[in-house]
């Protein structure tokens, strides 16, 4: 899905044809293989219009944060493009779970 995501048009369709709750339901998942593309995945829906605002609304993205304990650096690396993400809201999202994390 990430890589079908990269192109605006498909993002598009599979926006329409629900992606965001789809993904959404599979972080739940403790697979660290399919995290790593889960996290890739949402990474780049995030990109298309209220999609970032709906995997928020959906718990998504604090269930994605907490994959940073996976002892798994390939987890890590796609879940922090997402943290690193230059959509301000998802940063903020991010940024506000980790802290609840740390505490």
């Amino acid at each position: 899905i990430a890589n079908i995501a990269k192109d605006e048009e498909n993002l598009a369709v599979i926006t329409d044809h629900s992606v965001v709750p789809l993904l959404g339901k599979l972080t739940n998942t403790r697979s660290d293989k399919l995290r790593k593309h889960l996290a890739e995945a949402i990474a780049r829906c995030c990109h298309w219009g209220n999609n970032r605002v709906a995997f928020g609304a959906a718990s998504a993205v604090a269930r994605l944060v907490k994959y940073l304990k996976s002892p798994d650096e390939e987890v890590h690396r796609s879940t922090a493009r997402m943290v690193g993400s230059s959509d301000p809201e998802l940063q903020e999202a991010a940024a506000g779970t980790i802290g609840n994390i740390r505490r």
